[in-house]
């Protein structure tokens, strides 16, 4: 039976959660081992790889994406999202009443600001400081 990549990744995280930081070189060093003893050392990037998405999961501790709108996405646009994002980032979606139009995004503790609102913010602010 072949291993995937992603199975090799998901065994690295298991065992680096076991052992703890102290153990973590010589997790790696048995992975190589394995890798090479499977001849499989040609997927090592692809483990790594596998290994950082599950170790940046929002269920670990990983990044979490509010969408905040003025009605609701499609299907569409939620799907597409969700295909860009939920890999890294856990997504959630709320329609606000306070905005007009546009969309506010938060990634943790990063906000993007493109509602209307915003918009008129800044340039209310631009114009008071020119």
């Amino acid at each position: 039976m072949k291993v995937t990549a992603a199975q090799y990744g998901q065994a690295l995280y298991e065992a680096c959660q076991e052992v703890g930081d102290a153990g973590i070189d010589q997790v790696i060093t048995n992975l190589l081992q394995v890798l090479e003893a499977d001849d499989a050392l040609d997927v090592y990037p692809e483990v790594i790889r596998a290994f950082e998405q599950l170790a940046a999961t929002p269920e670990r501790g990983g990044p979490s994406a509010q969408f905040g709108r003025s009605q609701h996405l499609s299907t569409a646009e939620a799907e597409a999202l969700n295909t860009v994002a939920a890999a890294r980032a856990s997504v959630h979606e709320g329609v606000s009443e306070d905005l007009v139009g546009g969309v506010i995004i938060r990634v943790d503790d990063t906000v993007v600001d493109g509602s209307i609102a915003g918009a008129l913010a800044r340039m209310r602010n631009q114009l008071g400081e020119d």
